[in-house]
């Protein structure tokens, strides 16, 4: 994967409209079905969200060879799933303010999360804190689904943080937070998402977690922080674990709605010294002995 991209792929911003109720997509049907995802629940989410377009005979041939049961492609016949027309011109202004976010060069883009990266034995992985430290310098980002692993990509995201031997950062988000540019320093939920990204992307493997529909997938170890005592009871917030992600290891709040970058600098000071204190123990950041 590139680093930079000038166009952000439909289909990504498909997903990050899809958290807000927009209407189904074929290319979002798709995608749940290479998933994995039952098939009762692809259609309570059509029949929820309704279906942006009639599917053509080719999208339907190539849903039936992903795997789409007859049943499934003739509920999704019933023109009683379509979007009204409001509803669709809503969803293409969306597509579009995120396509224009996206060129916009003022917007920096963070770069999209790559696969695995070959070990590299002779280069400790960067200081937690440092990274925390370095971003009270950052400049406001606009981030976007593909700026950190997924939860379907979570294989992906444990060969990377054994390779790098970095923890795993599992950030609690909304949907909305995607597409804003916003600066970490500010106050709110999205100046907060920016700043967990700017502060632990680089010595952490982060993973968005949607909060509308992926809390009760997570891992157990990553559960553990999500529903512990040091959440705070706002999103963004950041549960750590071991590159298998096996291992809880702090939780890391955003400290409130009315917290700012100066508020946010000292909790994640906090979190990145736990952090660090656990990797001098664990080296390869795994629970298990070096």
């Amino acid at each position: 994967m590139h680093w930079k991209t000038p166009i952000i792929s439909t289909i990504l911003l498909a997903s990050a409209l899809a958290s807000r109720g927009a209407p189904v997509t074929f290319k979002e049907i798709s995608m749940l079905l290479r998933n994995g995802e039952q098939q009762p629940f692809i259609f309570s989410e059509v029949e929820k969200r309704k279906l942006l377009q009639p599917l053509s005979k080719q999208e339907e041939a190539a849903l039936k060879a992903l795997g789409a049961t007859p049943a499934l492609l003739t509920a999704l016949h019933s023109p009683t799933l379509l979007a009204p027309p409001e509803a669709v011109a809503a969803y293409n202004a969306r597509l579009q303010k995120l396509q224009e976010i996206s060129r916009t060069p003022a917007a920096e883009e963070a770069p999209r999360a790559t696969a695995v990266a070959p070990p590299n034995p002779g280069s400790p992985p960067a200081s937690v804190a440092a990274g925390v430290a370095a971003a009270k310098d950052a400049a406001p980002i606009a981030l976007l689904p593909d700026s950190a692993f997924s939860l379907s990509q979570l294989d992906d995201a444990k060969a990377k943080a054994r390779a790098e031997r970095k923890p795993l950062g599992f950030v609690m988000v909304w949907g909305q937070f995607f597409g804003k540019r916003s600066d970490p320093r500010a106050k709110g939920s999205a100046p907060a998402f920016a700043h967990f990204y700017r502060a632990f992307s680089n010595s952490l493997v982060l993973v968005f977690v949607l909060h509308e529909s992926e809390l009760n997938d997570v891992p157990g170890a990553v559960q553990q922080g999500f529903s512990g005592p040091d959440e705070g009871g706002y999103a963004p917030n950041m549960a750590v674990v071991d590159a298998t992600a096996s291992h809880f290891i702090v939780e890391i709040p955003m400290g409130g709605a009315k917290g700012d970058g100066v508020k946010r600098d000292q909790i994640f000071a906090a979190g990145a010294a736990k952090i660090d204190q656990w990797l001098a123990a664990h080296p390869t950041a795994t629970a298990s002995a070096p």
